[in-house]
């Protein structure tokens, strides 16, 4: 699942902030970025452990710990890397020039780190019992559609939260950016409500490697790293070249 950036909504901003970016800097903002996968790993995997309670995790639950664990992520650190939390996010955002291909590597390796990291601390503070299904936390699809129907569900509902995300990357939104992390937190929770029976609603694949890694278990893997890649590509390119209006 994903989130936004509240930076680089003027040309002339983002020129400024690279001539302007260190080495220092570039520290900052992966720690930003791997915190962010971090939290969200490791509440909205919490949220779907079953046995600690007489109640078992339902989707509601799911997707609401989901979508707050994105709000909660933007908002601590949305102005330290623009927490894009996302590698969807990130190529987005770099077909949109708003990252280079740099950052964008960095971005997405620190994203990476931070869910295999995070999914690490929720396995050691839980009970082993409760996670040693080989399942836990996986996303996978539904048997009763295929894998083409699930790789089309990802790519969907990934290109609608980015396109929702980029824009805060559009001047003439910057304006509009007061309760931006919770209104995105509200477009992954509606996503993963609609879309969860599908496929899981991974759209993010920084968010579904953790617990693979981890449970070893790899085998719809590449329909949570592809499609929501392909979703994020395709949202930049649609907000960059048919939604953007240029600036006189």
């Amino acid at each position: 699942m994903g989130e936004a950036t509240y930076e680089f909504t003027e040309e002339d901003q983002e020129c400024d902030s690279r001539k302007e970016e260190n080495a220092l800097d570039y520290v900052r903002m992966g720690i930003g970025e791997f915190g962010c996968v971090f939290i969200i790993v490791f509440i909205s995997c919490m949220g779907c452990i079953v046995g600690l309670s007489e109640e078992t995790a339902s989707h509601l639950q799911k997707c609401i710990a989901g979508g707050l664990s994105v709000m909660t992520a933007m908002q601590i650190f949305g102005h330290i890397s623009g927490a894009h939390a996302n590698p969807a996010v990130t190529v987005s955002a770099y077909f949109m020039n708003i990252v280079d291909g740099r950052k964008a590597v960095i971005y997405i390796a620190c994203q990476v780190l931070g869910g295999i990291t995070g999914y690490a601390v929720l396995l050691f503070a839980t009970p082993k019992d409760l996670t040693l299904s080989g399942t836990h936390c996986i996303t996978s699809p539904n048997p009763k559609i295929t894998v083409m129907q699930a790789f089309l569900v990802e790519i969907v509902i990934t290109f609608i939260l980015v396109v929702a995300i980029n824009c805060c990357w559009d001047y003439r939104c910057k304006k509009n950016l007061d309760s931006f992390a919770m209104r995105i937190g509200f477009v992954v929770t509606a996503c993963a409500l609609a879309a969860g029976p599908y496929t899981g609603a991974s759209m993010n694949p920084a968010r579904s490697i953790g617990p693979a890694v981890w449970q070893k278990n790899y085998d719809y893997l590449h329909i949570y790293i592809l499609a929501p890649l392909i979703g994020g590509a395709i949202s930049g390119l649609f907000y960059q070249h048919i939604l953007l209006k240029p600036k006189n």
